[in-house]
């Protein structure tokens, strides 16, 4: 029942029924404490922070992640404590706290490579990349980035190899890297591809308008000739030859 509860609130969440989906978590949470299932109850718990963080109730989500994390660390659930890692990271990255964001995305990861879980590494490398050029780390967001586009891209996950070149597009222009061809082929690679999300879609327009002060009149060469495959191979050869 507790499961079903769960899986109805995700959907709920899914569509943007938060208030549906609160009730349906915390009715789940009921069950799952009564039953005394804490690896449900860590769940439930954090799903509740997710909503509580997207309806901007940043005091409550960091309870809801820290209790889920706290769960997690009695049963020793180990990826499920490198998942609260991150949702707290985010929280903290989103309220401009970058050393702490770091400090927590590293613990993530940590867990994530001991237990071997590559599926989510190329997530915990970009959020370290994106903190580190909030922190004027570029050699490091660099290498971040760099792990996580070559996760991304060996496990074919399309989506998140977009968002991971729009993070590069950012480094690119925080470093002044702005006179490259390759960067102009990023952006309208990002922007232009059915698979990019909204939110990294907008981000990317608002860096191309950045972009195009340093260039007026950017060439028109090469746009949408070369699959994201091409441009993710020169990207990193453009990196390493710039460390």
């Amino acid at each position: 029942m507790a499961a079903t509860l769960n899986n109805l609130g995700a959907i709920a969440q899914q569509v943007g029924d938060y208030a549906t989906a609160k009730k349906l978590y915390d009715r789940a949470v009921k069950i799952y404490r009564d039953i005394e299932d804490r690896y449900g109850q860590a769940l439930t718990l954090t799903n509740l922070g997710i909503v509580a963080d997207i309806q901007g109730d940043t005091p409550e989500a960091i309870r809801l992640y820290q209790a889920g994390l706290e769960l997690r660390r009695e049963i020793g659930e180990r990826l499920g404590m490198a998942y609260s890692f991150n949702n707290l990271g985010h929280v903290a990255y989103a309220q401009g706290d970058y050393v702490k964001a770091q400090r927590l995305f590293q613990q993530g990861l940590d867990l994530r490579l001991e237990r071997g879980e590559r599926r989510l590494l190329a997530t915990s490398h970009l959020s370290l990349g994106l903190v580190a050029i909030e922190l004027g780390q570029y050699a490091e967001a660099e290498e971040q980035l760099q792990a996580a586009l070559r996760s991304a891209a060996a496990m074919q996950i399309v989506p998140q190899v977009l968002e991971i070149l729009s993070g590069v597009a950012a480094l690119w222009l925080r470093t002044d890297r702005t006179d490259s061809t390759l960067l102009q082929e990023v952006f309208t690679l990002v922007i232009e591809h059915s698979a990019t999300p909204q939110e990294v879609r907008e981000k990317a327009q608002h860096l191309q308008a950045e972009w195009l002060i340093h260039q007026p009149t950017p060439s028109k060469t090469s746009l949408q000739t070369r699959s994201w495959q091409e441009i993710v191979a020169e990207v990193l050869s453009a990196d390493q030859q710039q460390v």
